[in-house]
C-alpha cells in the first residue's frame, strides 16, 4: 500500500473479482483467470525457491566473515 497509494490486489482478489463480477478482469488479462493463477503460481513457487537458495548462500557468507578471526577457546 506504501508503494501504489492503494491497496494491492492479489492473486485471491482476482479471482474473486472475476467470480462476483465485480471487475472485468478479462480486459486486464491475457489469459484466462484459472490460466493465469496456475502460472502466478508456479512463477512464485520458483521465485520462493531461489530466494531460499540465496538466503542460505548470504547466511553461509556471514557466517564465514563472523567466524573468520575467532578462535577456539578452552576452559580449564
Amino acid at each position: 500500500m506504501l508503494v501504489y497509494g492503494r491497496p494491492p490486489r492479489g492473486p485471491l482478489t482476482v479471482l474473486k473479482e472475476s467470480w462476483t463480477g465485480e471487475r472485468d478482469v478479462s480486459m486486464n488479462l491475457s489469459k484466462p483467470v484459472d490460466e493465469y493463477l496456475c502460472d502466478l503460481k508456479s512463477r512464485l513457487e520458483s521465485a520462493a525457491c531461489y530466494a531460499k537458495e540465496h538466503a542460505g548462500n548470504a547466511q553461509a557468507h556471514y557466517v564465514a566473515h563472523y567466524n573468520l578471526r575467532s578462535k577456539n577457546k578452552v576452559i580449564k
